[in-house]
């Protein structure tokens, strides 16, 4: 008797610990999974730390990210990037890697955290690192915050898909 309470007892934690886990992950992907999927061009974005505050709009910088329902893509470059000669100049070279971004990877949704789990990035060092980001959805714009200690950076993109 007692043995078939206690497997009565470890079957019941173990159903309740997988309801819990099916439930966290419909709560981690279903909310809002369909409300952010789209194709998103960037508006503006400021980022202000301490002693900076540096404010972007499409006319200095020019961005798209594309939310699919479960990855994410985001590709962005200053306008009007100057061409230059691969190799020629490492001072070039810099000024290339400084006006363009890309990253991407798999994406989850909790509440109003979205969280970027990082697979590429233009700069190595951010692979495999997650970025949580706060997001609202305000009717054809979505807006990102990030609030880490004294830094906060917050961007505005238009949906156009």
């Amino acid at each position: 008797m007692r043995r078939k309470i206690f497997y009565l007892l470890i079957l019941t934690m173990v159903e309740t610990i997988a309801c819990q886990k099916t439930q966290d992950k419909a709560e981690a992907t279903a909310v809002g999974e369909n409300d952010i999927e789209g194709v998103w061009e960037f508006v503006s974005g400021e980022y202000v730390s301490p002693d900076t505050t540096i404010e972007r709009t499409q006319a200095d910088w020019n961005a798209i990210k594309i939310i699919s329902d479960s990855h994410f893509a985001t590709v962005g470059q200053k306008p009007n990037r100057p061409k230059f000669i691969m190799g020629e100049s490492d001072k070039e070279t810099v000024e290339a890697f400084n006006t363009f971004s890309a990253n991407g990877g798999t994406y989850t949704i909790l509440g109003s955290t979205y969280t970027e789990h990082l697979s590429y990035f233009l700069n190595p060092n951010r692979v495999n690192e997650t970025a949580s980001i706060n997001y609202q959805l305000e009717q054809e714009r979505l807006i990102l915050t990030v609030e880490a200690g004294d830094v906060v950076w917050r961007e505005t993109w238009k949906r156009l898909e």
